[in-house]
């Protein structure tokens, strides 16, 4: 399973070596000379563990790196991005294996904000796979010259649900733009029956959600109950938290320690950002709705 890995300070010396590897691919693209060191300049490179706004990730398949991204909030054409892809790539011998998909739909995710997205137009890869990723965005397409090419898009971040939930971050959401691939749905089934939220392995067409309806089936009627009083959320309501409410919390919580038990670091931090602060974005919603009316 493909999952990110935060660069620590620890491993300065190994993402330098990878991505001085990484810089000599790029000279089919770019005249950069070695130095006297046989190394390849490249500014900036500390402040990745130095300034808060940098982040880099080693990217794994189950225990094997098989690449790594780079990112800064830096623009090329002049504009205040939240995030910019500085570098990304996975090594040659995992290409063609869809990795590098998936991986930047994971960052995306990740990271919502303002993006910019650039590459050389000669490296066919590199534009095939970000004019792929980028498309659900309708990204701007800003040309530097006859060989770059700037993307800049930004990528909506959470959404939130009657209960709230994060749908944005939710394993099993495919609406557009957070479509899932068949292995990733089954993979989510059986993490659904390990951590205890199914008593069997459910097929991809009942694991998949596209957001709540009236008619799906809720525990707690949610929806249902949010249409009746003509609000969105349960955040909105006068009555909350309802005793309702209140339980499905505290079910919720239950669950979480069977998770941190039974998940990876990665999967548990996906569904606590799609489950487990569900209480915590009802409670912020209710905040600003109260601050709102007392404005």
């Amino acid at each position: 399973m493909l999952r990110l890995q935060t660069v620590q300070a620890k491993d300065r010396d190994l993402l330098w070596n990878i991505n001085q590897k990484y810089l000599y691919e790029m000279t089919s693209y770019y005249d950069d000379p070695m130095d006297e060191n046989g190394n390849y300049h490249y500014g900036h490179f500390d402040d990745y563990f130095l300034d808060p706004r940098r982040v880099a990730y080693f990217i794994y398949n189950d225990n094997v790196m098989v690449g790594f991204a780079m990112l800064c909030p830096y623009s090329n054409i002049g504009q205040n991005p939240d995030y910019t892809m500085a570098e990304f790539t996975i090594f040659p011998l995992f290409r063609r294996k869809h990795f590098a998909h998936e991986v930047a739909k994971m960052i995306l995710a990740r990271h919502p904000g303002k993006w910019k997205i650039k590459y050389n137009e000669k490296n066919g890869g590199a534009k095939k796979l970000w004019n792929i990723v980028a498309a659900p965005f309708k990204p701007e397409v800003h040309h530097l010259n006859e060989e770059e090419t700037v993307l800049s898009f930004e990528v909506v971040g959470k959404i939130i649900a009657a209960c709230g939930n994060d749908c944005a971050a939710c394993p099993r959401y495919i609406a557009h733009p957070y479509e899932k691939t068949s292995e990733e749905l089954q993979h989510t089934a059986e993490l659904w029956m390990k951590i205890g939220y199914r008593d069997h392995i459910v097929t991809n067409e009942e694991n998949s959600c596209t957001g709540c309806k009236p008619e799906n089936w809720c525990r707690y009627h949610v929806v249902k109950c949010c249409q009746e009083r003509g609000i969105s959320t349960c955040g909105d309501c006068l009555d909350y938290p309802c005793d309702n409410m209140k339980e499905c919390f505290e079910v919720t919580r239950s669950f979480e320690p069977s998770c941190r038990k039974m998940c990876s670091d990665e999967e548990y931090e996906l569904l606590k950002t799609a489950f487990f602060e569900k209480e915590k974005n009802m409670n912020t919603k209710r905040m600003k709705k109260c601050s709102k009316q007392n404005a």
